[in-house]
């Protein structure tokens, strides 16, 4: 073993992030803490193993989820993100939350949904009930989509039938949900709120203290 070993930190990272600012800023927090040896993607060290990483920071496709589910390597992914980040599956885990905690309350707190595969039996009665229970603005939007891209806003059932009806878009996973008609708003201007929480493997939630207002 030669004496650049012997002084190498003890740990190997492998980061990798599409966003220069979050690359340069998870190698320079890593680096300060002196126990970490990074590797990046135009510095990977031929003599070492990315497979012996014991930190991934890179895109969820790239994590090692069965070295993450071992307890071998922490990364920075949930398994199984898609529950929490696609709008679909958020909508299903936050009715099945509902059915299972109503004291709760959750179902409260976001407007009235219907999601599915657009090429599902019962999708369109489920829209059309939905629709009639809470007549008003409605948005049609892919389970997938990010940006607010390919949002449509309707009225009519038959608006949003011809947009799913597209070819290759029955195979999609589709949102409907009910416009908020009436939000509230800081000097007359909408905003959301946008908080940082980290889950860990165990499903503990850490809440940042400080966020975001943007108008």
């Amino acid at each position: 073993m030669s004496s650049s070993d012997e002084d190498a930190p003890p740990n190997i990272a492998q980061v990798h992030s599409a966003s220069f600012y979050v690359q340069e800023l998870v190698v320079k927090a890593l680096r300060q803490r002196g126990v970490w040896r990074v590797l990046q993607p135009k510095a990977i060290d031929p003599d070492v193993s990315t497979g012996s990483a014991a930190l991934q920071w890179v895109s969820v496709r790239a994590v090692d989820m069965d070295r993450a589910l071992q307890g071998t390597v922490t990364a920075n992914h949930h398994y199984k993100r898609s529950g929490l980040v696609r709008k679909d599956e958020l909508c299903w885990n936050l009715e099945q939350w509902h059915h299972e905690h109503a004291d709760c309350q959750v179902r409260m707190h976001f407007p009235s949904t219907v999601a599915g595969l657009g090429s599902q039996e019962d999708l369109w009665d489920k829209v059309h009930a939905a629709m009639e229970a809470d007549p008003g603005f409605w948005i049609l939007k892919p389970a997938d989509s990010s940006n607010a891209q390919q949002l449509k806003i309707f009225t009519d059932l038959a608006d949003a039938q011809q947009v799913v009806n597209q070819p290759g878009s029955r195979e999609r996973a589709w949102v409907f949900q009910k416009y908020i008609e009436n939000p509230l708003l800081i000097h007359k201007r909408k905003f959301h709120i946008r908080a940082y929480a980290l889950v860990t493997g165990d499903r503990k939630v850490w809440l940042h203290g400080s966020g975001w207002c943007l108008m």
